[in-house]
């Protein structure tokens, strides 16, 4: 049986998660010049946007470990693997929102060119991390879309686009594409919706 508050986080993690995405300014590592300008430019939209971020992974956690849990029963070993690598994954995730944050204050503070150098610098150093990390959550979204496709839990279509919205929402953050960020949240919004609508009115026998 499946929680009120379960239920809310399958809406309000991807929901959250698609509102600061419209708001923050995307990381890219080509022009962080440009992005600094940018945050500086509109800090209270920038900090609520990756605040917000942050906040929908928070949340993610919970209804991804929900969506596994559905079909633990008929695949226990893939659910327990499914919850596992997406917890990694969007704590991973999550990690960029107070790098972001914290870049855009000391550029209220410091010289352009030296926040600009120590972003590249500190991008350099854990870009291995991040990428392996994202690289599990974005195989855990995978196999959450094969279990519940394969367990039948949840409508098949849903299936498909929480595995496709969750791969996209992972493996595009932070950016650059802002677009690309909004389409990508939306598409894990509408699986999850659909989903949890039928978890919450599952058919009768």
């Amino acid at each position: 049986m499946i929680t009120r508050t379960q239920l809310t986080c399958l809406i309000a993690g991807p929901l959250t998660m698609t509102a600061g995405r419209a708001l923050l300014v995307p990381h890219d590592d080509e022009d962080y010049t440009g992005v600094l300008t940018e945050m500086t430019a509109a800090p209270a939209r920038n900090a609520i946007g990756w605040f917000l971020a942050f906040l929908a992974c928070a949340l993610l956690i919970p209804a991804s470990t929900t969506l596994a849990a559905t079909f633990h029963d008929r695949f226990p070993r893939l659910s327990s693997a499914t919850s596992v690598l997406l917890i990694i994954g969007w704590v991973s995730t999550s990690s960029t929102a107070p790098n972001m944050l914290l870049a855009a204050d000391i550029a209220d503070h410091a010289p352009l060119p030296s926040v600009v150098a120590g972003m590249d610098a500190y991008n350099d150093g854990i870009a291995g991390a991040f990428f392996l990390t994202s690289l599990l959550g974005i195989i855990g979204a995978i196999t959450l879309a094969v279990g519940l496709y394969r367990s039948a839990t949840v409508p098949k279509p849903a299936a498909a686009l929480i595995g496709l919205g969750a791969v996209l929402t992972i493996g595009t953050m932070p950016g650059p594409l802002q677009a690309l960020l909004i389409a990508s949240s939306t598409v894990l919004l509408l699986g999850t919706t659909w989903s949890a609508l039928a978890l919450r009115h599952p058919p009768t026998a």
